[in-house]
């Protein structure tokens, strides 16, 4: 304990533990596209497969609206942390949200704006079912949208 009331922190375990959940976050995501990759194939008929393929596309270019801001936010309160600056965590983190969820209705409101082209395109692809493609197309976005939040 410091004389300020906090536990001093091995930077050294936190940056194996930071590690060890990236790599486990990509070999969760490797794995279930293996899992699902059969299923896709086996359930969706060829066509519609690579239509719902290209909004998928779609859906990732929204996702550029979000600047990096979560790793901005977590160097900046690392960094007020370490200085014992609680009131500047504190406003980060509200700040944070703030800007998150702001992101996160950008990107909803863009998805939104969009939706009458991408209906368009995905007719003009000629898939066996556009309805349940743009279907999927509306719950990406907003799935997009909700993970911009929730960083």
């Amino acid at each position: 304990m410091t004389s300020k009331g906090h536990r001093r922190l091995n930077h050294g375990s936190l940056t194996a533990w930071n590690l060890i959940f990236q790599y486990a976050q990509a070999v969760f995501l490797i794995a279930f596209g293996l899992l699902l990759t059969p299923l896709y194939l086996r359930w969706i008929p060829e066509k519609t497969f690579g239509v719902w393929l290209a909004t998928g596309n779609l859906v990732a270019w929204l996702s550029l609206v979000d600047p990096g801001l979560n790793a901005v936010v977590q160097q900046r309160i690392a960094a007020a942390y370490a200085r014992g600056d609680n009131q500047a965590v504190g406003r980060l983190r509200t700040h944070s949200y703030v800007l998150s969820l702001l992101l996160a209705m950008a990107i909803g409101m863009l998805g939104l704006v969009a939706a009458p082209w991408g209906s368009r395109f995905i007719g003009s692809l000629e898939g066996e079912l556009p309805t349940d493609v743009m279907t999927a197309y509306y719950w990406a976005r907003v799935a997009t949208a909700t993970m911009t939040a929730a960083y």
